[in-house]
């Protein structure tokens, strides 16, 4: 049996599990009270670090221990789960390579982590050169499908062909972001319990189709303590 305890959390903005747009993320890597701050003593003297983290939003029943389609998605094939990067593993930990912003005391300021707040972190290691792969990396076509806007930053049509329009009523979508002044069909949306539901991407509606109503109670809960965090 392997006991592990985590030695940070990650603090930042994005609280519903999205597919995409990680790259303008910000993080804090808050160490527990375990580590003192000389535990990151010099990290600011790498440009990057890798970090190891645990998916702990992943039910027991969403576990993958065979093949499944990356993101459900029938149009890529079906790949086994160390084929593949998905939150859905059997030991449920992510690894990413980061870029270092800064430190203070005992927090690590870091771009590009794909993580949700709260996230527990388990290990830090900074990037060295030698350790990345020595020759050229090869992937199938549809890893780079789904990388495709894994790393770019969200960003929203355009608002100043609707500056004209005060009329447009302001609207949120599921991540709760909130767009006022700008056309609501430009987004992916779908009719659901009487309502309409808002997606900041395509990949998230996706996630919607492939299981409704796990993802629409995550995200209503979610709203809801956000609501009650700002009464």
């Amino acid at each position: 049996m392997i006991e592990l305890s985590p030695i940070g959390v990650v603090r930042n903005d994005r609280r519903v599990v999205e597919d995409d747009h990680w790259g303008g993320v910000v993080s804090v890597i808050e160490l527990t009270d375990s580590f003192a701050e000389d535990a990151l003593l010099q990290i600011e003297e790498f440009s990057h670090a890798e970090v190891i983290f645990y998916f702990h939003l992943v039910e027991d029943a969403k576990i993958e221990n065979g093949a499944r389609h990356p993101r459900n998605n029938k149009d890529w094939p079906k790949v086994g789960i160390f084929a593949q990067r998905g939150k859905n593993r059997p030991n449920r930990l992510g690894a990413s390579m980061v870029k270092i912003i800064k430190r203070e005391g005992t927090l690590l300021f870091v771009q590009g982590l794909d993580a949700v707040d709260g996230t527990p972190v388990l290990d830090i290691k900074p990037v060295m050169r030698e350790f990345l792969p020595q020759g050229e990396v090869i992937q199938p076509e549809w890893a780079a499908e789904l990388m495709k806007n894994y790393w770019h930053e969200f960003t929203p049509p355009d608002k100043s062909a609707f500056a004209a329009q005060p009329s447009l009523r302001a609207f949120k979508t599921v991540c709760r972001r909130v767009f006022r002044n700008t056309d609501p069909s430009y987004f992916p949306q779908i009719q659901y319990r009487g309502r309409t539901i808002y997606f900041c991407t395509e990949s998230c509606l996706n996630a919607f189709l492939a299981d409704p109503e796990p993802f629409y109670k995550a995200h209503s809960n979610s709203a809801n303590r956000q609501g009650k965090k700002e009464e």
